[in-house]
C-alpha cells in the first residue's frame, strides 16, 4: 500500500529523493522512482545516510548497495552517500532541496518504533516536500496496542 501526502503541485515536481538503507533495493519503490523521474523528466537522486561511527568500509558498501540499486533501474540518477548524528536529521537536511520524497518501513525495533514512531513518519511530517509512503504491513499484537491506546486517549482525551 502507499500513501501520498501532497504539499507542493505534483506537476511542479523538479526533483525526486529516495532514501535507501542498508537492506536489499525494493524493486516496487524503485519502479516507481524510475517511471516517475522517466515520465516528468525530473532528476532523482538515492540517499544513504551513515551514522555515528560507521566506518570507510560502511562507505564502500553503501556505494556497492546505491550502485546494484542504480542497475535495476532504467533512468539515469545521482547518489550521494551523507554522514549525520541520526538517520532523520541527515534526511532532514537533504530533503530541503526534493520536491518529492518516496519512502518506505523502516526496520526498526519494534518497542522503539512503538515509543517514538518510526523514521518515515517523522520525516513525513517534517518536511516540506510532498511524499509517497510504502507502508509495510504491522504485527497484530502491535496494531492491536495501538487501537487500545488511540481509544483510551478519545475516552479520556
Amino acid at each position: 500500500m502507499a500513501v501520498l501526502k501532497s504539499r507542493k503541485d505534483l506537476g511542479e515536481v523538479k526533483k525526486v529523493m529516495m532514501p535507501l538503507g542498508p537492506n536489499n533495493p525494493r524493486t516496487k519503490r524503485l519502479s516507481l522512482v524510475d517511471k516517475l523521474i522517466g515520465h516528468s523528466g525530473a532528476e532523482g537522486e538515492l540517499v544513504h545516510v551513515l551514522t555515528g561511527g560507521q566506518k570507510a568500509k560502511s562507505g564502500e558498501e553503501a556505494a556497492d548497495y546505491l550502485e546494484e540499486a542504480l542497475n535495476l533501474m532504467e533512468n539515469s540518477l545521482d547518489t550521494r552517500i551523507i554522514t549525520a548524528d541520526s538517520v532523520l536529521n541527515g534526511l532532514l537536511s537533504t530533503a530541503k532541496d526534493a520536491d518529492l520524497l518516496v519512502l518506505g518501513p523502516g526496520r526498526e525495533w519494534v518497542f522503539n518504533r512503538f515509543l517514538f514512531g518510526r523514521t518515515a513518519d517523522n520525516l513525513t511530517n517534517r518536511v516540506e516536500s510532498s511524499v509517497v509512503m510504502f507502508k509495510g504491513k504491522e504485527h497484530k499484537m502491535v496494531a492491536w496496542s495501538r487501537g487500545l491506546l488511540k481509544a483510551i486517549r478519545d475516552l479520556f482525551g
